[in-house]
């Protein structure tokens, strides 16, 4: 007995067999008219071929590692998560993450935009110490006035990043972001000693979301973390020092971790919560200059602040409750 043979094509069109046709077996090919009766099977299982590569890769037991920039795999981030968030890995005690590794020289100039999509298998790491942001390639709005670099939306989850990214000061600052995340399905992580500085906008502006940054460096920002709505940053021995504004800036029953946090040299302050929102600074530095400021810490409208040993002032007397919250020195 003889097989068809099988190749993994996906066959645009299945033959149908006319009336004129002679039904007839043998090595199937439409093109010399032969094999009429097999025609159909053969391209069926080509099809099914095809298919069964295509479930195969997408449970995988290895892990895949591309590269990014001129010389890489892939041109740009967006393209290497295209293709990477294809695959899943299987369970088993070989199971890790996918990896994006930026080449030296890469410049990202585009922007990654996340949204309803699991992409928490994958790293992004680099071989350089830091990758540059092109400030003038963050043009396209996210739907919320902003042009962040990167977006988290609707339960998107980020690829864990274990970048020092950096922005240019290249055209327009203003609502220029590092990361922005609204409803994220899932803890943005940062490895140590990464991050997104120098943004024209926030480091990173958080809604309904959770960072975990300890170690992370978003200094030199506009806002260094933005906390809104519900969200939760760990920020333990980050960086968020030199920030036009607040190092750290919590509304709306909001959580900050920032032991050991340095928020030094910021414009307006080194922390400001409000409406209900928390925080621990325990030997935090937060001052604005060289002595202690009242407007180093800045709690209003029911929030509150465990700082023992921290460097810096505070608007309010420590440890007597008013309605403007509790600063717990």
């Amino acid at each position: 007995m003889t097989n068809l043979i099988e190749t993994p094509d996906w066959v645009d069109g299945v033959y149908q067999l006319e009336t004129t046709d002679p039904v007839v077996g043998g090595v199937p090919n439409l093109d010399l008219g032969q094999g009429f009766a097999n025609i159909q099977a053969q391209q069926l299982a080509s099809r099914t071929n095809w298919l069964r590569g295509r479930v195969d890769d997408l449970s995988r037991a290895d892990k895949i590692n591309v590269t990014v920039g001129a010389t890489g795999d892939f041109l740009t981030i967006n393209a290497a998560l295209a293709e990477l968030s294809r695959y899943r890995l299987s369970f088993g005690e070989n199971a890790g993450v996918h990896t994006i590794t930026l080449k030296n020289g890469y410049v990202m100039e585009e922007q990654v935009v996340m949204r309803a999509v699991d992409l928490s298998n994958i790293k992004i790491v680099s071989e350089a110490s830091v990758v540059t942001i092109a400030r003038d390639a963050l043009n396209t709005d996210n739907g919320f006035g902003e042009f962040p670099a990167f977006s988290l939306i609707d339960g998107a989850t980020c690829p864990v990043i274990g970048v020092q990214f950096e922005m240019n000061t290249a055209g327009l600052s203003a609502m220029r972001h590092g990361i922005s995340a609204l409803r994220a399905g899932g803890p943005i992580i940062f490895e140590d000693n990464s991050g997104i500085r120098n943004c024209g906008g926030m480091g990173a502006f958080l809604r309904v979301s959770t960072l975990r940054a300890p170690y992370g460096d978003f200094s030199n920002c506009d806002t260094g973390i933005l906390i809104a709505n519900l969200s939760s940053a760990n920020l333990e021995y980050a960086d968020v020092s030199g920030a036009a504004t607040y190092g750290v800036d919590a509304v709306s029953l909001s959580l900050c971790l920032g032991n050991n946090m340095d928020a030094t040299g910021c414009g307006l302050g080194g922390a400001r919560l409000q409406k209900g929102s928390r925080a621990s600074f325990v030997t935090a530095n937060l001052r604005k200059g060289a002595a202690n400021s009242s407007s180093d810490l800045t709690l209003l409208s029911g929030s509150m602040a465990a700082c023992s040993g921290m460097l810096g002032g505070c608007n309010l007397a420590p440890n007597t409750p008013t309605v403007s919250g509790l600063f717990s020195f």
